[in-house]
């Protein structure tokens, strides 16, 4: 079994394949053979063992450590003054700018090296 072949089984195993012909296809390969078969059984049996990995760590997350707390709150407080002084503003080029007309807020100006930007003389 080749690359393509395991990609499209991993696709069969996820739906995409649902309805479409290549579901039909996929489906009489790992019924009549062997080959298809194991790898579509370690392939769903890989798939429930990480699925269920997943679940375990989405139900616990280790505290974070204190002083890498307090460090990015500090961070985040000292930052505080910045933010809010950029509030209703944004930027065009490289530089701040109050909003124009027709302009709904942050992200609005064209970015730097973007489309239809030139070079600095």
């Amino acid at each position: 079994m080749n690359e393509v072949d395991l990609d499209r089984l991993a696709d069969f195993i996820g739906g995409a394949f649902e309805g479409a012909p290549s579901g039909t296809q996929v489906s009489h390969l790992v019924s009549t053979v062997p080959e298809w078969r194991h790898a579509h059984d370690h392939l769903v049996a890989a798939d429930r063992a990480v699925s269920h990995d997943l679940q375990l760590l989405a139900q616990t997350s280790p505290p974070m450590p204190g002083d890498v707390a307090a460090r990015l709150h500090a961070a985040l407080a000292a930052q505080a003054p910045a933010v809010s002084a950029l509030a209703g503003s944004h930027l065009t080029g490289s530089h701040l700018t109050a909003p124009g007309p027709g302009t709904t807020g942050p992200g609005r100006g064209k970015a730097p090296g973007g489309p239809g930007s030139r070079p600095s003389q």
